[in-house]
């Protein structure tokens, strides 16, 4: 394996003349504000920016102190307002192939009164009569204007931000791409609440910036299920990141114009182990044959997976359910579910439920095309009933259960599964009500009338499942 890895980077110059769709290097980045202030809040936005490129670790990042020793050196400085031709002129000056331009389009902090505040006010307007209602906002007009220049609620602060990030090639002074980033926070003193909006940015910026280079790989060895692949801590790849594999893009001239014609998908992989430049990965989905020399293409967020099922209990139960599932390629994931049907009761009469739950899955093993997994599901239904006296009466129901699931792919985004799952037990609470009375604006919750016993549900036994699985490739 590393006589291979060797050989490889022996041949780089030759790879990269071949392959320039694959990523081999970091690229060269620098990051400005449009107001290169310290305390701007363009500068705050670059350094949260800078701070998240870094750790993705596919960018070779020129930071503030770089830059102005490279401009002090060349008898420049930087600093007011920057425009996007003075990024250019910086980006060229310090050897950078793209800048990330920053600039604010809408920033504004406000002192908001509390969600409190607020409902009493509203609840004092409905009592005030017309007269008391005038009286009041007369003097209430009049404080507001002499107090127009100071903040009624120092502590209360709303911040919001809308910042405009734009890729900029350098060579060219073309914008590339730009995205927006979002940040809104209520609360707290000014700084503070500056801080939270910032932070609500980042999630987006991270997402982001992995858009604006997507690594790119190349499967160099095939054992089984195992791949290696031409990637690795060199440009910042972390485990158990999903890759697609596919053909490489073919060239083809019509009409005397070259035209480029996407590889076809051929199925997902997901990495394991990391090395320094290579790293393995194991195939979680395939659909066509996969060889060496596949492309691998970075996805930005996880393939989405969401579930259609059909359930049926021995006990007369039928139940459709609706499953997301959350990291659906790791060892163990999780869901969440919906689920509506109708089930007996003790009174051998049918009744109906609406619930959600949460699942976990263990995957056993996949061979081919079929798969295989251990799963627990622990839902929470409301069940609905007319009591004796005609009222419609509800109760909560748990019925934990636990199954082997088999499943089989039929396509690039569709598999087919079945389980088999033996309800462990059936929670009841009681059996209730709601009515109101007169003068009373609150509703009222009164246990179920019932002549004799109150009717109880007891699921347990087996209970299989069948359903269609459907994956998203984002």
């Amino acid at each position: 394996m590393k006589y291979l890895i060797s050989l490889l980077f022996l041949f780089m110059p030759y790879l990269v003349a071949q392959g320039n769709d694959i990523t081999l290097e970091r690229k060269k980045l620098i990051i400005l504000p449009a107001d290169s202030g310290p305390e701007s809040v363009e500068q705050k936005i670059t350094n949260m920016v800078s701070s998240d490129a870094v750790q993705l670790g596919r960018f070779d990042i020129i930071d503030r102190s770089h830059l102005d020793a490279i401009l002090e050196e060349q008898k420049l400085h930087l600093s007011g307002i920057i425009d996007e031709n003075q990024v250019v002129e910086i980006g060229k000056i310090a050897a950078a192939e793209e800048a990330l331009f920053i600039k604010i389009i809408a920033y504004n902090q406000k002192g908001v009164p509390p969600k409190d505040k607020v409902k009493k006010k509203e609840k004092d307007e409905e009592d005030d009569t017309l007269f008391e209602w005038i009286i009041k906002e007369t003097v209430t007009a009049v404080f507001d204007k002499k107090l127009e220049k100071v903040d009624e609620y120092p502590f209360n602060i709303q911040t919001v931000i809308q910042a405009e990030v734009r890729l900029i090639n350098i060579k060219t002074g073309k914008s590339k791409e730009s995205f927006k980033l979002y940040g809104h926070h209520t609360g707290g003193a000014k700084a503070e609440s500056l801080i939270s909006a910032l932070e609500s940015m980042r999630w987006q910026c991270r997402t982001k910036l992995k858009t604006l280079y997507i690594l790119s790989s190349e499967i160099v060895e095939i054992n089984g299920k195992e791949i290696t692949i031409l990637s690795g801590k060199n440009l910042g790849l972390r485990k158990n990141s999903i890759f697609e594999i596919a053909t490489s893009d073919r060239k083809k001239t019509y009409k005397g114009k070259t035209i480029t014609i996407p590889g076809k998908p051929r199925g997902l992989a997901r990495i394991t182990d990391v090395g320094p430049n290579a790293s393995i990965a194991k195939v979680v989905r395939k659909w066509r044959p996969i060889k060496e020399g596949n492309k691998m293409y970075e996805l930005t967020s996880p393939p989405g997976v969401d579930d259609l099922t059909f359930g049926y209990n021995e006990g007369y139960a039928l139940e459709l359910g609706f499953r997301h599932w959350f990291a659906p390629f790791l060892p163990f994931s999780a869901n969440f579910s919906g689920q509506i049907g109708v089930l007996n009761d003790s009174r051998n009469e049918t009744v109906s439920h609406l619930g959600s739950g949460i699942g976990l899955s263990f995957s056993l093993f996949q061979l081919g095309p079929i798969g295989s997994a251990l799963q627990f599901h622990l839902p929470i239904d409301l069940v609905f009933k007319n009591d004796d006296e005609n009222h419609l009466a509800t109760t909560l129901l748990s019925s934990p259960k636990i199954g082997l699931e088999a499943s089989i792919l039929i396509g690039e985004s569709k598999d087919l599964f079945i389980s088999v799952n033996k309800i462990l037990n059936s929670v009841m609470g009681k059996w209730t009500y709601n009515e109101s009375e007169p003068d009373i604006v609150d509703t009222q919750t009164y246990n179920a009338i019932w002549d004799g016993e109150s009717p109880s549900i007891d699921l347990t036994g087996l209970y299989l499942t069948v359903g269609i699985r459907f994956i998203h490739i984002r």
